[in-house]
């Protein structure tokens, strides 16, 4: 942030690969899009046929057929979350039926423990960063959410971090700020929306104090990053309340930008903020010119 009072001493690129690991590189990406997009398709057609068998009433809840099925979408899963670890964080772009997936990013935090803090678009952002990350991330969310019974085995398998207020769960907030330390601890990446919410309007909102609270206890590290081409889709707030309204679209492009590490120990809230203002700024104003319009 040009001007910032705060701004942090800035860090040393990583240094030029050569043509040698450029070629690997390429070869690791185009295996990994292919694993991906297998594993997308395998997790498709397995709910859609779960579904199906629900739907049409052919065997009660819990008969071995349609325990299969589950166990075929969580295996399938599995695969999408060990495939997405496979090559460094560099630019790289994904295709699929459903999106364009673009990354901006050079190395982020390659070892030891380190926050990323992203801005709230959908309830697809936690996909969309883990697959882009090249280390095993844990994020912070709802616990509602987190204990439907229909994907609770998924986000325990993703190591997930469930909060919820004191007031409907006194020690909840404790218990949530004492497994992220553990983890940091641990040399873990964690990731959190520090708005604490999806965003009703599009646009990045003021950061909760949590964030503090997180980085008070553990001074690590932290990566800001920032989403667009989200807000629209079936799965955010525009338009009306996230998954209530059937998809406008079938295709989309998606870019997610990662910044400069901030050194532990420098990383104020609204520094951060900031920070996660002005990439999420840049990365419309990109994806607007690729568009060739407002997205």
């Amino acid at each position: 942030v040009p001007g910032d009072p705060e701004q942090p001493p800035t860090q040393q690129g990583s240094s030029p690969m050569t043509e040698a690991q450029s070629r690997f590189l390429a070869s690791a990406i185009r295996r990994k899009d292919l694993f991906l997009q297998l594993s997308i398709l395998g997790v498709i057609v397995a709910v859609g046929l779960a579904g199906w068998y629900i739907w049409r009433g052919l065997e009660e809840p819990g008969a071995s057929g349609g325990t299969g099925w589950v166990l075929v979408v969580g295996m399938s899963c599995e695969v999408m979350l060990q495939t997405s670890k496979l090559v460094p964080p560099i630019s790289v772009e994904m295709n699929f039926c459903s999106s364009s997936f673009t990354v901006w990013a050079t190395e982020r935090a390659a070892t030891g423990p380190a926050l990323v803090v992203c801005n709230h678009v959908s309830f697809m952002d936690a996909l969309v960063l883990g697959g882009a990350c090249p280390r095993p991330l844990r994020f912070m969310m709802d616990r509602p959410i987190y204990e439907n019974p229909w994907v609770n085995w998924f986000f325990r398998i993703a190591g997930a971090i469930p909060v919820d207020s004191d007031r409907r769960d006194p020690g909840g907030v404790r218990r949530a700020l004492e497994e992220v330390s553990r983890a940091l601890r641990n040399g873990e990446v964690v990731m959190i929306f520090p708005e604490g919410r999806l965003t009703p309007d599009g646009d990045v909102h003021a950061f909760r104090r949590g964030l503090d609270l997180v980085l008070a206890r553990d001074p690590v590290p932290v990566v800001p990053a920032a989403l667009s081409g989200l807000w629209g889709s079936w799965t955010s707030n525009k338009d009306g309340k996230a998954l209530t309204k059937w998809p406008r679209r079938l295709r989309a492009r998606v870019l997610l930008v990662f910044g400069e590490p901030i050194p532990a120990g420098y990383s104020p809230r609204r520094t951060l903020e900031r920070r996660v203002r002005g990439l999420k700024r840049a990365a419309d104003q990109s994806l607007s010119r690729k568009l060739g319009g407002p997205i």
